[in-house]
C-alpha cells in the first residue's frame, strides 16, 4: 500500500457533493491507487488526537489534493479558518499536486461582482486599519452587503459567506487556479493521472529551468503590486507627458471579449470588439470636459454635471473606481466607464456580433464581467485607476 498514489479527497459535508465525492473515490480505486475520504477510510478519528489534526495528517500523507468548492462554508475552527480552508493550506504549504474544482455558477459569480467588492472593501480597511481584515471581518462585510446589495453578492441561504473568503485566499492570495466541477458526471481520472505523470516526466530534467521562470514571474506579480500600491497612496501626480500618446498605447492593450453567460458558461451570448476609443473627463465647475481622447471619437465634449449623460450619471451616482457598463443601440457601442475623484475615463467597444438593448439589459454584468475578465484587462484598467488616483487637484 506505501507505493501507490494517495488522493486526499477534501469538501465540505453537504448532500449535493456526496455522489461526486464517492465517484472520484471509487474510480481511483479501480486504477489501482488509494484515495483518502473521511467517510471511508478515515474517520472517526483516534481519542489522542482533535479531529482536524487527524485530518490534516492525512492530507499530508497524500501524494494528490483534491478540493470540491459548492455553496457552503463549512465547519469552522478557532483559527477563523474553515476546516476545508486549513486542509487546502496544509497541502498547499506540504507542496502537494492541487487538484481544485469549483462549482461553475459560483465561480463565475465571484469573478463578476463578489470579487471587485472583496477588493474595494480590503483595500478601504487597510487605509483605516493599517493591516488586512481577518476572516471574521470579511464574513461580517460580505453577510451585510448580501443584505444591502444583493445584486453583487448573493444570499447567505444562496452561498455561505465563507466561501467568497476561501475563494478570494486561493485565486488572490495564493495565485490557484479552480476548474469547473463537474457535478453531474464526475471526473475522469485516467486522463487526469496520465496529464500529471506526463507533466513531471517533462518537468523534472528542466527543474532548475522552471523555478527561475517561477521566481521570475513571482518578482514581477511582486513589483506589479508595488507599483500599484504606490501610485494610489503614495504619489501626488501633477501632469502626465504626451497624455494622448499614453491613452492610444492603453487603447492598443485593451481588448474585446466572447461574452458568456455567467449562470451557464457553455452558452455564448455575442462578442465585442477591441477598444477603439477612450475619452478622459474632467470635473470643472460643475461641467465635465473631455480633456483629452483617442481613437474613433470626436473629442471635445463640454456637459454640465446635471446633464443626462453616461459620463455625468457616473459622475453623479457611482463609487469610485466600480466600472459600469452602458451600450447605445444606434451606435452598436459598448462604454464601460470608471470614476476616479474628479475624472471620469470611458472605454468604447463596438459590437463584433449584432446585440440590442433588451440582451444588454438582461445580460449586463455578464458583458461586464467579460470585458473586465478578457486577456489582461481588468489589471490595465486598475493600473489606469492608480494613476487617475494620483493625478487630482
Amino acid at each position: 500500500m506505501s507505493n501507490l498514489t494517495k488522493l486526499f479527497i477534501s469538501s465540505v459535508a453537504q448532500d449535493s457533493l456526496t455522489p461526486l465525492r464517492s465517484r472520484t473515490f471509487d474510480e481511483f480505486i479501480a486504477l489501482g491507487h488509494q484515495p483518502e475520504m473521511y467517510e471511508r477510510t478515515f474517520g472517526p478519528w483516534p481519542m489522542d488526537i482533535s479531529g482536524v489534526e487527524h485530518c490534516l495528517n492525512k492530507v499530508r500523507e497524500s501524494d494528490i489534493f483534491c478540493l470540491f468548492i459548492h455553496n457552503k462554508g463549512g465547519s469552522m475552527t478557532g483559527s477563523g479558518y474553515s476546516v476545508t480552508h486549513r486542509e487546502f493550506l496544509t497541502a498547499l504549504n506540504s507542496n502537494k499536486v492541487l487538484l481544485l474544482y469549483a462549482e461553475p455558477t459560483v465561480s463565475r459569480r465571484y469573478f463578476s461582482s463578489v470579487r471587485r467588492m472583496m477588493y474595494l472593501y480590503i483595500e478601504q480597511f487597510r487605509k483605516t486599519n493599517g493591516r488586512d481584515p481577518s476572516n471574521r471581518e470579511l464574513m461580517d462585510y460580505l453577510e451585510l452587503a448580501s443584505e444591502t446589495n444583493a445584486a453583487e453578492v448573493p444570499s447567505k441561504y444562496e452561498v455561505d459567506v465563507y466561501v467568497w473568503v476561501m475563494l478570494y485566499d486561493i485565486i488572490e492570495k495564493h495565485g490557484k487556479y479552480l476548474l469547473d466541477m463537474p457535478v453531474g458526471i464526475g471526473l475522469d481520472w485516467k486522463p487526469i493521472l496520465s496529464a500529471i505523470l506526463k507533466e513531471g516526466a517533462y518537468y523534472f530534467p528542466r527543474k532548475s529551468e522552471y523555478l527561475e521562470s517561477i521566481d521570475a514571474l513571482a518578482a514581477v506579480g511582486e513589483f506589479s503590486e508595488f507599483v500599484q500600491k504606490l501610485a494610489k497612496e503614495h504619489l501626488n501626480i501633477t501632469a502626465i507627458q504626451h497624455p494622448r500618446l499614453m491613452l492610444a498605447r492603453l487603447q492598443a492593450v485593451i481588448k474585446g471579449a466572447e461574452i458568456k453567460q455567467l449562470a451557464n458558461g457553455d452558452l455564448t451570448l455575442g462578442k465585442v470588439k477591441n477598444c477603439s476609443a477612450i475619452c478622459l473627463f474632467q470635473h470643472n465647475n460643475d461641467y465635465l470636459d473631455s480633456i483629452y481622447s483617442v481613437g474613433d471619437t470626436a473629442g471635445g465634449f463640454h456637459f454640465p454635471v446635471d446633464k443626462h449623460k453616461y459620463v455625468t450619471h457616473t459622475y453623479r451616482t457611482q463609487p469610485a473606481r466600480v466600472p459600469v457598463l452602458y451600450y447605445t443601440e444606434d451606435k452598436r457601442m459598448f462604454y464601460l466607464l470608471f470614476k476616479i475623484g474628479e475624472y471620469v475615463i470611458s472605454y468604447h467597444f463596438p459590437e463584433e456580433t449584432k446585440w440590442h438593448q433588451n440582451l444588454y439589459v438582461d445580460y449586463s454584468e455578464d458583458i461586464k464581467s467579460g470585458i473586465l475578465m478578457a486577456h489582461s484587462n481588468v489589471m490595465i484598467f486598475e493600473f489606469m485607476n492608480s494613476i487617475l488616483r494620483g493625478l487630482q487637484k
